[in-house]
């Protein structure tokens, strides 16, 4: 056990240091999903993509009106960088992790940048992460520049409020996310936001790479692109092939065959503690987005 770390928290995760990522999720996966017949949201999005734009679209994220997020420092708050990382204690984080710290945050680089010692120093010094527009909520500060944060879309017997960690508070933002009907989900490991579109798919820059499983409200889509909203305004796309569409209450569709062909979209990522993207997962954080996909919520850490 490294120096610092959690007795607690590196036995909630230490079956992944011996077990294959894959083989854990493909005997939980089959045990959990229910056989289920096809989804009436797969219905409901193919009717939201059948009409597009006959003529060129173009829409400059830099024209949309949008406001400044507003800085979090009591009660509930979002996350407003593509990943954020909960840390155990607000001292650890080294000059590496910086990628990780920043706003907006690079996850890729701060993963590619590390050696595997440097992965396995984070053992027990990580809790977990959130992806953007996850709904925190304040529990602590030090200093101006982290936040203590628990985090109630991750079940965890360890506080009723959600599960808990130090986050810099520059990654969150007391602003809340745009409501909507229809939900763009991510379903590839990582997809761009593109600052411009068109009929015939994406144009402009790339502003913003995130993770699978994040959840954006929908503007207007085609075949060709999905217009969202981000937290302050700003009006973004996706490519259409990178994500499903989900109607508020209809059915996600879950069913076994479909969860286990969804986990192997990441055979061959690398382990990273405490991971919660497709950036890179622990165990019980691979398992509980891949099932978060599909709308079915677990607890956080594989021991529940």
């Amino acid at each position: 056990m490294p120096p610092g770390a959690r007795s607690g928290g590196v036995g909630r995760r230490l079956l992944a240091l011996v077990v294959a990522l894959g083989v854990i999720v493909l005997s939980i996966t089959i045990a959990l999903v229910p056989a289920a017949g096809p989804s009436s949201a797969q219905g409901t999005a193919a009717h939201l993509t059948a009409a597009h734009l006959t003529a060129v679209h173009l829409a400059a994220a830099t024209t949309v009106q949008s406001v400044r997020p507003a800085t979090c420092s009591a009660g509930t708050c979002w996350v407003a960088v593509n990943v954020a990382t909960l840390w155990v204690n607000p001292s650890d984080p080294r000059p590496v992790d910086r990628p990780a710290l920043a706003n907006p945050a690079d996850p890729r680089a701060w993963i590619a940048a590390m050696t595997v010692a440097q992965k396995s120093w984070l053992v027990g010094r990580l809790e977990t992460q959130a992806l953007y527009g996850t709904k925190v909520t304040v529990i602590g500060h030090h200093g101006a520049g982290w936040t203590k944060v628990a985090i109630p879309g991750q079940p965890t017997n360890r506080d009723r409020r959600g599960y808990p960690g130090w986050v810099p508070t520059r990654q969150l933002t007391s602003t809340p996310p745009v409501t909507a009907t229809t939900y763009a989900v991510v379903r590839w490991r990582a997809a761009w936001l593109w600052s411009s579109w068109s009929s015939r798919g994406m144009a402009g820059t790339r502003v913003m790479q995130v993770s699978y499983d994040i959840m954006l409200p929908v503007v207007h889509a085609t075949s060709a692109y999905v217009e969202v909203t981000l937290i302050g305004g700003t009006q973004l796309a996706l490519s259409r092939k990178v994500v499903a569409l989900h109607v508020v209450g209809a059915s996600w569709g879950a069913t076994r065959a479909k969860v286990v062909a969804e986990a192997k979209r990441f055979l061959g990522l690398q382990y990273l503690w405490a991971g919660m993207s497709g950036f890179g997962y622990d165990c019980s954080g691979f398992t509980y987005s891949v099932y978060q996909a599909f709308g079915i919520t677990l607890s956080r850490d594989a021991d529940q």
